[in-house]
């Protein structure tokens, strides 16, 4: 019920009741109302600041259980990680424990010790492992023990043969069956042939339980794998495994030794006749006899006759129409000095680039092979790799030698060439200085 019903009430209750006094009632009701408000808000407070004091309290407690829940959370996630690195380690000395007796046992049986077949488990693994150890310290005593056995190896040409074998460790061996004797080599799957090259007299000795007095070895380490016998290489089979490349490059270093045999003999005599010529026209001309001079050049078959005899038969004129005709005669020369000389260069030139042709070629070949049969024998692929290089190495083999022999005979032309030219130069002057003092 609001104020204004309240007072409507009044007035019609008690309609001599005056308005004021109807106000003052209303009044004092409502101060009333508001004192008992007033009581009824502090008792909320008061209650609820108890409620949130406890929940407060509340919250702090369940704060503090979170951080303890997590410090346990924590914990157990690290001793989880522990554990987790814990059981890898183990399983990696499980693996490392297998590996280790799979790789013990392959090496011992090829020893020719008889194993049985490889436990599951660790414990299993364990006692594999301890009998491994056992039987690897009994190998290593007999490495280092002579051993005296009757046994079968094979010749060199694969024939079987029963005789004796000593054994030294497990490094060396010597088989002697009749005539048969010397060091043996493996063959494969244990087995032992004799090496190609000559220990008879070690073997005889041994077996005959005599300290030899040379000790020839073939020392191995494994019968697994055969060893083969290295074969020897002619220069006839390095050529012929270059195919017709090679042969080429063979006939063109042929040509080229030839050329420059030929053209430093050549050299030889063009240089050690025109000395010869020169010494006996200058004293000639310098005593006025021209004409001895002219006749002795004419008469020699030197290559610088012709140079002497241009000059000789035309001293009487001016010294530039000289220098004309010795140029002119000294290009007729020219020729007979730089004879084969292109030829040898490009015989230096070509050799090299026949070479590479050569190898492009075997390569390509290779390669064939290799689509053809995939990569699964190295030895195969090696083999054919070197084949196309046989033809670079002679090619360079080729190519060197020509360009610097070729170069040197070059030098010995251009000393040639000067010699010539100085000595016309010096029967210029001894003709002219003549001439001079006959006029």
């Amino acid at each position: 019920m609001n104020i204004l019903s309240t007072s409507l009430i009044l007035l019609i209750a008690n309609p001599s009741t005056s308005l004021i006094d109807a106000y003052k009632k209303e009044l004092a009701f409502l101060e009333a109302e508001r004192k008992a408000l007033k009581t009824q808000l502090s008792r909320f407070e008061k209650s609820a600041k108890k409620d949130i004091a406890k929940a407060d309290s509340e919250i702090v407690k369940l704060q503090g259980e979170l951080l303890s829940i997590r410090n346990k959370t924590d914990a157990s996630e690290i001793t989880l990680r522990e554990i987790e690195g814990e059981a890898i380690k183990t399983q990696d000395r499980a693996d490392i424990l297998s590996d280790t007796v799979s790789r013990s046992f392959e090496s011992l049986e090829r020893a020719g010790i008889e194993l049985p077949e490889l436990a599951e488990g660790t414990e299993g693994q364990v006692k594999q492992f301890d009998l491994a150890v056992g039987h690897g310290k009994t190998l290593i005593e007999q490495g280092g023990q002579i051993r005296y056995e009757d046994s079968e190896f094979f010749s060199q040409n694969g024939q079987s043969l029963k005789g004796k074998i000593v054994k030294i460790g497990n490094v060396a061996a010597y088989g002697m069956s009749g005539d048969t004797a010397g060091a043996l080599s493996p063959a494969g799957s244990g087995r032992l042939r004799v090496w190609h090259q000559d220990a008879k007299t070690t073997a005889t000795s041994l077996l005959a339980k005599r300290s030899p007095e040379t000790l020839s070895m073939f020392v191995f380490a494994d019968l697994e794998k055969p060893i083969e016998q290295k074969v020897e290489k002619t220069a006839l089979d390095l050529i012929e495994s270059g195919g017709v490349i090679a042969w080429a490059i063979v006939y063109m270093g042929l040509l080229g030794l030839a050329l420059i045999f030929w053209r430093g003999l050549s050299l030889v005599r063009i240089q050690a006749s025109t000395k010869s010529l020169t010494n006996r026209v200058v004293p000639l001309v310098e005593n006025g006899k021209v004409e001895e001079a002219l006749e002795l050049s004419n008469q020699d078959s030197a290559a610088a006759s012709s140079v002497m005899s241009a000059i000789l038969a035309n001293l009487h004129r001016d010294y530039q129409a000289l220098e004309d005709l010795v140029h002119e005669a000294t290009l007729g020369v020219l020729p007979k000095i730089q004879k084969f000389s292109a030829a040898i260069t490009v015989i230096a030139a070509v050799a090299p680039l026949m070479g590479l042709l050569g190898t492009v070629t075997g390569m390509m070949s290779t390669f064939d092979v290799i689509t053809e049969h995939g990569t699964g024998d190295p030895k195969m692929l090696a083999g054919g790799i070197s084949e196309a290089l046989v033809t670079t190495e002679l090619g360079l083999i080729v190519a060197i030698p020509t360009l610097l022999l070729g170069t040197m005979l070059m030098a010995v032309a251009n000393r040639i060439e000067s010699d010539l030219d100085k000595a016309a130069l010096t029967v210029m002057n001894s003709g002219s200085a003549a001439t001079s003092a006959e006029a």
